[in-house]
């Protein structure tokens, strides 16, 4: 990291604002910050640190209150603007903080940070809305080291070098870590250590599978285990030509055992053409049966015309003897309907006079047909009008129901209302209490902090008496 800007106003002993131009020393690669005491120097750095991070650089001045200037008005904002060079880029972190009366005249510190890159001139902040964490964040993320390590390793404050020297191992190995990115050698060196202990626990397991076959075989050196496998070698020779003529063999039997089972189906063939024989055998009887009633079949099929004719001639006959029965009754029941002819006409007449009084009366239902299609839409518009009532006394019924409900609702948020209101009254009291202390809070701390500036100020004196 390479300072380039860094302008101060209300902070610390800087009143108005300043601004310190660093590529004035470009040329030179060491200079020298020189004051007298209380001139502001280590504020420099406190400046930047708390730019980044939000805190000195490890003095005693750690709150808001002791790092702005008390020599500036209430209306002077306090102004932190560092600009810095990391890896060929230019980063710019701002805090600002303006102090505001409330009501009962307390003054209340508001902060606006912001933190972006220089790109072309122009400032590109990192967020839209920042916060304190983002910020603090983003500056470790670039730097690299955290707020501990920043003050132990880019800025060392007054009297904390020999704490550098004489921090612990473990606090120093941590830091070289960070300075020199030793993360990634790390990640080597334990992949390596991962492998050398995985190939350890294989050669492992390998020499305890070796100590198990020796032990299974009863053998114990090396050249015994050579005259067991030449024996095994010339063992197994052997087996594999067993193994070859017993192959050779069951090829044999597996032949045989082919042939056996084709003889053996061509038996059951031949036993199956016997028994097809016998059957035609035994069928031929029957063919000659077959054979003479065909030949009576066909003398009879010679007379088979002179047959169907008489048999015509039957039909034809017992069709006309039938008509004439059929002639006698209908002749018989002309006579008696002849008869019978002035009783019909005294019935028609009858029924003409029944005719002409349904006639009449279907002429008055037709009248009346209107009347009952009226009558008919009259009873559905009934029947709609108490579905239509039955449903409303349902809705009746249902906004009863819910009203009961918003009412029992109404009188439990009424009690929740009067317990918020409790709850409020007792925190407004409590922010009363609290305000009161911190005002004497407030009122404490400066009397401590002008009683010390008061001694520091007598012990200066004092000192400036001896000399």
């Amino acid at each position: 990291m390479r300072p380039e800007i860094l302008k101060l106003q209300a902070f610390g002993p800087y009143v108005k604002q300043q601004c310190i131009n660093f590529h004035v020393f470009d040329e030179q690669h060491l200079f020298l910050i020189q004051g007298e005491t209380g001139s502001g120097k280590t504020m420099l750095l406190d400046a930047m640190t708390y730019a980044l991070y939000g805190k000195s650089s490890g003095s005693q001045r750690e709150d808001l209150y002791s790092m702005r200037s008390r020599f500036a008005e209430v209306q002077d904002a306090t102004v932190v603007d560092f600009q810095f060079q990391l890896h060929q880029r230019t980063y710019r972190f701002v805090r600002t903080i303006t102090m505001r009366k409330k009501r009962n005249q307390e003054l209340t510190p508001q902060m606006q940070i912001d933190a972006g890159e220089i790109v072309d001139g122009e400032f590109v902040p990192f967020f839209e809305n920042p916060k304190l964490k983002n910020v603090e964040e983003k500056a470790v993320e670039l730097l690299g080291l955290s707020y501990a390590q920043f003050v132990q390793v880019m800025i060392l404050p007054q009297g904390k070098f020999e704490q550098l020297l004489t921090s612990k191992s473990e606090e120093k190995q941590e830091i070289l870590k960070t300075l020199f990115q030793m993360e990634r050698w790390t990640g080597i060196n334990q992949a390596l250590s991962d492998t050398m202990k995985q190939k350890r626990e294989q050669l492992d397991m390998k020499k305890q599978r070796r100590e198990a076959l020796l032990s299974g075989i009863e053998m114990q050196s090396p050249e015994e285990i050579t005259v067991w496998l030449k024996h095994a070698g010339s063992t197994r020779r052997i087996l594999e030509q067993e193994v070859k003529q017993k192959q050779e063999l069951l090829e044999q039997i597996k032949q045989e055992a082919a042939q056996q089972r084709l003889r053996k189906e061509q038996l059951t063939l031949l036993q199956q053409a016997e028994l097809d024989w016998e059957r035609l055998l035994q069928q031929e009887e029957d063919m000659k049966q077959l054979y003479v009633y065909l030949e009576r079949q066909k003398e009879l099929i010679k007379v088979l015309p002179e047959w169907n004719t008489l048999q015509q001639c039957r039909n034809i006959w017992k069709q006309r003897v039938d008509n004439l029965h059929a002639v006698a009754k209908q002749h018989e029941l002309l006579n008696q309907q002849k008869q019978a002819a002035p009783l019909w006409q005294t019935q028609l007449q009858e029924y003409k006079g029944q005719e002409q009084n349904l006639r009449q009366k279907l002429h008055e239902a037709q009248e009346l047909r209107p009347l009952v299609q009226q009558l008919q839409q009259l009873l559905v518009k009934e029947n709609a009008l108490r579905e239509l009532q039955d449903k409303q006394q349902q809705l009746v019924e249902q906004k009863q129901k819910h009203c009961s409900e918003l009412n029992s609702n109404k009188e439990q948020l009424r009690q929740k209302i009067e317990t918020a209101q409790l709850t409020l009254d007792g925190l407004e009291h409590a922010a009363q209490h609290f305000v009161v202390w911190r005002q004497a809070d407030y009122h404490e701390q400066q009397r401590i902090q002008h009683s010390g500036k008061l001694k520091a100020e007598e012990a200066e004196a004092a000192a400036k008496k001896k000399s």
